[in-house]
């Protein structure tokens, strides 16, 4: 488990292969909506999930927060890897194109987040929901903006 003292001097690398190796991050919008951390590599992170009934809406497909929220998360990962851990970040704007509806029990599908930037201030990322054929669900991309390191 990495405590306190250990966040302020590892890399964000290191604590999401940790985190995956123990069992996932644990708390958090990501296990209440039942996404696991599948790859992880610097830059870059995949999110994985199978969406049931509880994640749909009236129409009978996935409900567009839920895809949102994992391909927000993608991206946000795939900056982690990339920072320390304790350095603040936080999502500016995110814009998504939705391709196809997600059909609940339909099986896994991927978020992958990818950095496509990462400066001092600021990084870009992208993120694309596919199913394990490759085919695109949906596309994101998301500015975060990078602050000093909680002390």
């Amino acid at each position: 488990m990495t405590t306190r003292t250990d966040q302020h001097t590892a890399t964000g690398l290191d604590f999401l292969l940790t985190a995956k190796r123990t069992g996932g991050l644990g708390v958090g919008i990501g296990e209440t909506l039942g996404m696991t951390l599948g790859d992880i590599e610097d830059g870059r992170v995949v999110i994985e999930a199978s969406p049931g009934p509880e994640h749909g809406n009236p129409m009978g497909s996935v409900h567009g927060g839920y895809l949102a929220t994992m391909l927000d998360g993608a991206m946000a990962l795939a900056v982690q890897t990339q920072v320390d851990v304790g350095t603040r970040f936080v999502t500016t704007d995110l814009n998504i194109t939705y391709v196809r509806p997600v059909m609940p029990r339909a099986g896994a599908v991927y978020g992958t987040g990818s950095i496509l930037h990462r400066g001092r201030t600021l990084a870009l990322a992208e993120a694309r929901i596919t199913d394990a054929d490759g085919v695109l669900y949906a596309h994101a991309t998301g500015t975060f903006a990078i602050s000093a390191p909680l002390i």
